[in-house]
């Protein structure tokens, strides 16, 4: 008892833990099934690179600046009009290819800047042009077959694939609603560091399930803290922040204040000039990082003020990706760019923070995978609150607990589904654009009816559990099936995404097929008497709403 009293936290009036509890609940209610599903792809996301380089199969292993980046240019620059000169964006390709964006900006047709131009991809080793495409920057990037699947998975977790900017607001409102349920839960809980370790074993399935819940909610807590804080900023920073501060501070002007953000020069020389070799730069930018780009810029090709931007991945000794700038005519080093404006400040610093802690890309494939278990561990507090929910009110509400289970099953297998379409897509010349989205909703519907007619949500979800476990399963040799590298393959070509993702989804299968069997064995024993266990002044029946 003493130890209890000393590790207490929080000592709150028993009125007002209720009324937290109360919050806390039906935040998770009422917020629970989007957060999850904003959540569970999130973690999916973190993946997004690795899922792109597995689902594309065949990748070159070779940075594609490391070839003749400058001549490339010049014979691309002859073929396309001199008004796509003002910007060119170089990037690695889906395939491994790089891929030359000439383009200028236009207003569409709701006022927005968008980048309208020509985009090339080409082998850089042969500089032959295996793909040409005119059209915005959005219809590229959201018709290019091989990035399909990948960007679809992003999609839901960014804007749940609603149109602009009420995706965003969404996912910003689900973030902050994180957030509140984080604070709820830390602040009712008065025996914080005792809940972190306390599990009770001879106890019924229930009170099990309420442990757990508390026992990952609180571990998780920094982590939903981090999480919800950034997802806000982006969500909220595109939904409103961009176009508010273009219309206070440059009156609706948004490429003079992009300009101004990005730090591009203000005055403009119209005149004619070679644009600096871009081999020497790319070359001096990966010596002073000791790695090639992942990106480039080039602003007002073969003008007197052509400018150049360098992106890299940031060293080991950093987590903010490094911006260096060059004179785009004479080719000399100018300086580090900061993420944001001319200077270096504190809130530059702190927004190129932002990213790496809401990817978890800090740290490269450790940090990454990190990520994914905490997102996991995130998806499960979410799912055992609401079933909580549903047990604290009788089997009224099994209907509810279906939806719950076609939730948290549910839109794994969805996504799975997905990932079939893709690849039975790719394999027979048909339009993954088109099969992707239509496989996922197919498999939601194919969840979701059951739901509403099921007698028994413990039968449903084993069901459920056993389809989730088989398409995993079945999603690697299908890859392989439809022309993907096998292993040894992958090896050879340093794809080590194709092993990483075919083992995690193994690894997904077999846990499916025994959370399954667990199920069912937790269903068949005997309700058991459980221990006394400090209840924070609350009822022992479960109480806690789902997320974190």
């Amino acid at each position: 008892m003493i130890l209890w009293e000393h590790t207490s936290v929080i000592k709150l009036p028993q009125q007002e833990t209720k009324s937290l509890v109360a919050l806390h609940g039906w935040t998770a209610v009422v917020l629970g099934f989007l957060l999850y599903a904003v959540v569970a792809t999130g973690t999916v996301a973190v993946l997004a690179d690795q899922i792109l380089h597995w689902s594309v199969g065949s990748v070159k292993p070779a940075n594609p600046f490391q070839y003749d980046v400058n001549g490339i240019t010049r014979s691309l620059a002859e073929k396309v009009e001199p008004k796509f000169h003002e910007e060119i964006v170089y990037s690695t390709s889906p395939r491994g290819n790089l891929e030359v964006f000439f383009h200028t900006h236009r207003e569409n047709p709701n006022g927005e800047l968008e980048d309208y131009g020509v985009q090339f991809e080409v082998d850089p080793a042969t500089k032959a042009i295996l793909q040409e495409r005119t059209g915005t920057a959005t219809e590229l990037h959201n018709t290019n077959q091989f990035e399909t699947l990948s960007r679809f998975l992003i999609d839901i977790h960014t804007e749940l694939h609603l149109p602009r900017p009420w995706g965003l607001l969404l996912t910003g409102i689900l973030g902050l609603g994180m957030l509140v349920a984080a604070v709820s839960g830390f602040m009712m809980h008065r025996h914080l560091f005792a809940d972190m370790f306390v599990l009770r074993k001879k106890a019924n399935t229930v009170l099990k399930k309420r442990d757990n819940h508390i026992v990952a909610g609180t571990w998780g807590l920094p982590f939903a803290f981090i999480l919800a804080f950034t997802g806000s900023f982006f969500s909220f920073a595109g939904a409103f922040g961009i176009p508010a501060m273009a219309m206070v501070a440059f009156g609706g002007d948004q490429e003079a204040m992009m300009r101004t953000v990005v730090g591009m020069p203000e005055t403009e020389n119209n005149e004619s000039a070679a644009t600096a070799n871009l081999n020497t730069v790319v070359s001096d930018s990966a010596r002073r990082v000791e790695q090639y780009p992942t990106f480039m810029l080039v602003s007002h090709y073969g003008r007197g003020d052509a400018n150049i931007l360098v992106f890299l991945e940031p060293p080991e000794t950093t987590i903010e990706p490094i911006q260096l700038e060059y004179d785009g005519v004479t080719g000399e080093f100018s300086r580090q760019k900061p993420a944001l404006g001319l200077v270096q400040s504190a809130g530059s610093v702190a927004f190129s923070l932002v990213g790496p802690l809401h990817f978890g890309d800090f740290a490269g494939l450790l940090s990454r995978l990190v990520w994914v278990a905490l997102g996991f561990a995130s998806c499960y507090v979410i799912l055992s609150g609401l079933s909580l929910w549903v047990a604290r009110r009788g089997k009224r509400w099994h209907r509810f607990l279906c939806f719950v289970y076609a939730l948290g099953t549910g839109l794994p297998v969805a996504m799975l589904a997905a990932g079939m379409g893709y690849f039975v897509a790719l394999g027979s010349a048909a339009s993954a654009v088109f099969w992707v989205p239509v496989s996922f909703l197919a498999a939601s519907a194919l969840v979701v009816m059951p739901a509403m007619i099921v007698k028994s949500p413990q039968v449903f979800q084993r069901n459920l559990l056993l389809v989730c476990g088989l398409l995993c399963f079945a999603l690697p040799v299908l890859r392989m099936v439809t022309g993907g590298p096998g292993w040894l393959e992958a090896i050879s070509s340093q794809n080590t995404a194709v092993i990483l993702v075919d083992a995690m989804l193994v690894v997904s299968g077999s846990f499916a097929l025994w959370l399954r069997k667990k199920s069912h064995d937790d269903i068949s024993l005997p309700a058991q008497k459980s221990p006394d266990r400090p209840t924070n002044g609350l009822p022992i029946e479960p109480i806690s709403g789902g997320s974190v």
